[in-house]
C-alpha cells in the first residue's frame, strides 16, 4: 500500500501500520452516486485522481474534470433542493497531519467563465472539509446527515458555513478536529456550485 511509504520504521511496525490502513479503508464513508462508474472512494490514498462531488452524498474519484460537466452527472444524481459542488483533493488530515497532498488550481478565482456548465459564485476557489464521518445537520435526524463540516460557531445549514476563503484555516481546523474526533477530514477546493433543483 502506498500510504505505508509515510510510516516505515520497522517490519514489525509496517505489519502495524497495514492493519490500521485496512481498517481506515472500512472506515470510508459509503459513496451515495456511484459515479463515475468503477470509481474509487474520495477517501482512498492510493490513486491520483482528485475531483468528486458533494451533493447530500459523495461521488466516485476522476482524474478527469469533464466527469462532472451538468450534461455528464445529470443523470446520476437526481435533482431536488441540494446544491451540486463539485471539488477537488487538496490534501488528506489525520491524526492532526496531512498524509497525503495534491497540486491544486490557485487561480481558480480569477476565471471568468464556469469549467463545467454552470456559474462562477463566490464559493468557487473556496475551501471545504469532508469527514469520513458523517453528522446529522438538523439535530439528531439521521436522514439529515452530510460529511461535510460546517465551520465553528456557524449556521450549519447554510452554504457560507461550510466554505473557508483561506486555506490555511481550513487546514487548521481539521487538523485539531481530527485528533478531537479520530476523524479523517479531506481539504478539498470549490470548482464549481450548482444549485440542483
Amino acid at each position: 500500500m502506498k500510504l505505508l511509504r509515510f510510516f516505515k520504521k520497522s517490519n514489525k511496525y509496517i505489519e502495524s501500520e497495514e492493519r490500521e490502513c485496512q481498517d481506515a479503508v472500512s472506515q470510508y464513508p459509503k459513496v451515495t452516486y456511484d459515479f463515475p462508474k468503477d470509481g474509487h472512494n474520495p477517501f482512498d490514498l492510493d490513486v491520483q485522481d482528485r475531483y468528486f462531488i458533494q451533493a447530500s452524498g459523495l461521488t466516485n474519484l476522476s482524474d478527469e474534470i469533464e466527469d462532472f460537466k451538468i450534461v455528464s452527472f445529470r443523470g446520476h444524481i437526481p435533482g431536488g433542493y441540494k446544491t451540486v459542488i463539485v471539488l477537488q483533493r487538496v490534501l488528506i488530515i489525520r491524526d492532526g497531519e496531512s498524509i497525503r497532498e495534491w497540486e491544486y488550481d490557485k487561480n481558480l478565482r480569477s476565471y471568468k467563465e464556469s469549467l463545467l456548465g454552470g456559474y462562477i459564485t463566490e464559493f468557487v476557489g473556496g475551501f471545504c472539509l469532508i469527514s469520513n464521518l458523517g453528522r446529522p445537520l438538523f439535530g439528531n435526524i439521521e436522514e439529515s446527515k452530510t460529511y461535510s463540516i460546517p465551520k465553528p460557531d456557524s449556521d450549519k445549514t447554510s452554504k457560507q458555513a461550510h466554505v473557508w476563503k483561506v486555506k490555511d484555516e481550513a487546514v487548521k481546523y481539521a487538523s485539531d478536529l481530527s485528533i478531537e474526533n479520530n476523524e479523517t477530514i479531506i481539504v478539498a477546493q470549490i470548482i464549481e456550485d450548482i444549485c440542483w433543483h
